[in-house]
Order: structure tokens, then C-alpha cells, then sequence
């Protein structure tokens, strides 16, 4: 790599900057998660166990601090509170509410409270055969007069109806009036008169049907042990998979330092999900795995081309070889976030609040990603290989390599002849080692004369 790098190109030289940058970033978002507020992690019942409740309602003007308050004045610690709507219309047609675990005294206020906003009016028949109904209504919006009015519109001429108020409950502080309400209806059938009746006046106020009633769904502290065990297994499993995968692929250094920026794109997802308060559930989980695997796919990209190069041109030194693989794939890493993050704001902004989360979770942690794969994954190995010496090029490298061996190997010859210098002078002889080498010149050579002399008296 005759291309040389330098000031805000050089990513292998600047990876002090990077390191400080992100040091900065996990234990400052940490930090701010601990001591501003809301403090802590938003905990989801799927870890802490608790109850979801889902409460049908038409009333258009339910809002999420609504009945965050009053759920909040019965004494129920609950999570942010979702409200559902119809994908057609997208008209409110309930709320959801998940609680951690209360008695029973906190669940009979807690449904008290919950009437308000969960019903206009509830209309019943005491007696289908009889000529008076009662309409039961809760709720400041819909009155009396309102009542009135509307069914002398558009049944009087049909019907002969009477109304009259026979209770009328005191207004308790945070709700709103309620009593009840007769309507004598008079006609060929007084069923079917209460049934258009009712169904008027359901559609022209909205309000709560008998058959509507709440569901409520239970998750044991047992489960959520469960799943978390599950969790940290998982994520434990994808780290140890993710570490031999690179290590077989590439080198140890490698597999580390790619572990290691998996780590801090973990906790910075997390600090970030404190940060928002978005809710750690199962979903949390499956965004913490789906970072994972978008940032080793990157980081992957990365080393490969490293290798590559370092095979094309071995005369060039490490840092060199690193910085022209990271600019080479810059725009492929560049180009693949964009897209994905176009999506995921699409998702953010027109999807549901279920999937909202998920998709900001995935925001934040491909983003996270992707830096760590440039600028924290690469210059770790970089650095790892450079406590090791390994930065020079290869060529470089196997000359010194060789010296090195045979210096080795000198030095195990001079080791092994020492015992045997030693070992006369043991014995008390007093000759020489090169005296001691003369003699057996001259008797080996008296022992060949003495042969070849037999050989000649044979041949006589």
C-alpha cells in the first residue's frame, strides 16, 4: 500500500481519539441513565411479573397520561400505558395497562377509577316486556338534555318516549357525574325499540357495550425468571458462537477485538434504553441479538478485506494495510446503514407503538454498530497485534523471524557442548580436548595401514 494516510484519514493512527470517544459516550449515557430523571431501567413485566390489562372503550378523548394518573392515584405502579386503535380507521377502541403484582383492595379501587374512562353510558333492560328502560351513563360529556334531544329527534315520531332522572350519585374528586336515567319507551315492541334506541345512541356518543368487559392477563414472577435465564443464555451462546467463528476465520486478536466492540455496542443500546426509559422486555432481547449480528456482519467485511490486502501487498506495514481496507469499505458500510435506517424511521414514525420500540432499539444499535465496526474493531486488532510486534510487513517479518530461530538453535548447540567439555576434567585427565582428538587421528590411521598390509601378503 504505497497510499499513505494522514491527519483525519488516518483511523489506525487516531484510535486513542476513538477509544476516548466512546469511553465517553457508555459511562457518560451511564452515568446521566443513574442521576437524571427518570433514573434507572423501565423494566418490563415480562422480567418483574405483573399483570396486563386491556379495556375496551369508544371514547375518542382517552389519553396515555389520562389514565396514567389515575392509575397513579390507586396506588398501582404500572408501565407507560398504550392505547389501541383501529388499523382502519384508527379510531381508539381501548387502552393497555401493564401493572406489577397488587391486592386486592388497590385492584377494587383501581376498576372503580377505571369506570370513568372506560364508559359514556351502559345501557340495560330490566324487563324486555316492560315499557320503562334504564339507561345507566357515567361521564360529564354526555348529559341529560343531550339525551333528550336526540331521542325525540329521531324516534318521536316512531316511538312515544318519556324520560326521567331517578338517581343522581354526588361527583367524587378526579371523576365524573353519574346517575341514572329511565326511558319509557311505548311501541309494537319495546325490544326492538330499546335495540334501535341503543344502538343510536351508542353511535352517536360512543360508549361502553355489557358484552365489552376487560381482560386481564397474568405473568408469574416464575415465567419472567424463566425468560431471563433464557435471555442471558442466548446472548451468551451468540458471543461464544460469534468468538470461534472469527478466531477459525481469521486470528485470536481478530476474534477479540471484535468481541469487544460487540460489548460496547451492547451497553451503549442499554444505556440508551435507559436514557428513552424504553421498556426491557422479551422484545429487548431480540434487539440486543439483531445488533449483534448486523455489527459482526460489518465488522467481518472489514477484517476480510483486511486480509486480502495484506496478502496482495506484504512490503506494506500493518496500519497502512488497515487504513486503506477501512476506506475501501466505507462506502459499503455507509451505503447499508442509510437504507436500513430509512426503513427503521418509516417503522418509527407510521408504525405501531408495539413495534415502535423495537424499531428505535434497532435504530440506536445499528448505529452503534456500525461506528464500532470502523473505528473500534479494526484499531483494537491493530493495537492487540502491536503489543505483540506484529505490525511490521511480512517480508519484513520472516528475515528477522529466521535470525531469530537460528540464534535459537545456536544457542541449544552451545548449551549441549558444555556438559561434554566438562566431563574430562571430572575424570582427572589431564590431555587436552585437541590432544585428545590427535590421538585418535593416528590410531585410526595405524588401523587402516595394518588392514591394507593383510591384504597384500593374502594376495601372495
Amino acid at each position: 500500500m504505497s497510499k499513505e494516510f494522514t491527519g483525519w484519514r488516518d483511523i489506525i493512527g487516531k484510535r486513542n481519539t476513538w477509544f476516548a470517544i466512546s469511553l465517553i459516550l457508555v459511562v457518560g449515557i451511564g452515568l446521566g441513565s443513574l442521576f437524571v430523571p427518570p433514573r434507572g431501567f423501565n423494566i418490563g413485566i415480562d422480567f418483574t411479573g405483573g399483570y396486563i390489562i386491556q379495556y375496551p372503550t369508544s371514547r375518542q378523548d382517552i389519553t396515555p397520561d389520562k389514565v396514567g394518573d389515575i392509575i397513579e392515584k390507586s396506588g398501582i405502579k404500572h408501565q407507560p400505558v398504550q392505547i389501541t386503535r383501529d388499523r382502519m380507521s384508527q379510531k381508539i377502541t381501548g387502552f393497555l395497562v401493564r401493572t406489577e403484582g397488587y391486592d386486592k383492595d388497590e385492584q377494587k379501587l383501581f376498576e372503580e377509577r377505571m369506570r370513568d374512562l372506560k364508559i359514556r353510558f351502559r345501557l340495560e333492560m330490566t324487563d324486555l316486556k316492560a315499557p320503562v328502560v334504564e339507561f345507566k351513563y357515567v361521564g360529564a360529556e354526555v348529559t341529560r338534555e343531550k339525551i333528550e334531544q336526540f331521542l325525540q329527534k329521531n324516534f318521536q315520531g316512531k316511538y312515544s318516549i318519556k324520560t326521567f332522572e331517578v338517581e343522581n350519585n354526588p361527583v367524587r374528586e378526579g371523576e365524573a357525574a353519574s346517575f341514572n336515567l329511565q326511558v319509557g319507551i311505548k311501541g309494537a315492541d319495546s325490544a326492538q325499540a330499546f335495540t334501535e334506541a341503543a344502538t343510536a345512541l351508542y353511535k352517536e356518543f360512543g360508549g361502553y357495550e355489557p358484552s365489552a368487559e376487560s381482560r386481564t392477563e397474568e405473568v408469574s414472577p416464575v415465567f419472567s425468571s424463566v425468560l431471563f435465564s433464557n435471555a442471558l443464555k442466548a446472548l451468551i451462546i451468540a458471543v461464544i458462537g460469534i468468538l470461534i467463528y472469527v478466531w477459525i476465520r481469521f486470528e485470536m486478536w481478530f476474534a477479540v477485538a471484535a468481541i469487544v466492540a460487540l460489548i460496547h455496542d451492547c451497553l451503549f443500546t442499554i444505556g440508551a434504553y435507559s436514557v428513552f426509559q424504553l421498556e426491557i422486555n422479551a422484545t429487548f432481547v431480540a434487539v440486543i441479538l439483531t445488533v449483534f449480528g448486523y455489527s459482526i456482519n460489518d465488522t467481518i467485511v472489514i477484517f476480510d478485506r483486511i486480509r486480502e490486502n495484506m496478502r496482495k501487498d506484504r512490503k506494506a506495514p500493518l496500519a497502512a494495510v488497515m487504513n486503506a481496507s477501512l476506506w475501501e469499505t466505507m462506502a459499503r458500510s455507509i451505503n447499508t446503514v442509510l437504507t436500513t435506517q430509512f426503513t427503521l424511521l418509516a417503522i418509527i414514525f407510521f408504525g405501531g407503538v408495539t413495534i415502535r420500540e423495537f424499531a428505535l432499539g434497532i435504530f440506536i444499535g445499528i448505529l452503534t454498530g456500525a461506528y464500532s465496526s470502523i473505528f473500534i474493531a479494526a484499531p483494537l486488532a491493530y493495537l492487540f497485534k502491536s503489543l505483540r510486534g506484529e505490525t511490521e510487513p511480512a517480508q519484513a517479518q520472516r528475515p528477522a523471524a529466521r535470525a531469530k530461530k537460528k540464534e535459537k538453535a545456536r544457542t541449544a548447540e552451545q548449551a549441549s557442548a558444555q556438559p561434554q567439555k566438562a566431563a574430562p576434567k571430572a575424570d582427572g585427565a589431564s590431555a587436552k580436548p585437541s590432544d585428545a582428538g590427535k590421538g585418535a587421528g593416528k590410531d585410526s590411521q595405524a588401523a587402516a595401514a595394518a588392514k591394507k598390509k593383510s591384504k597384500k601378503q593374502r594376495r601372495r
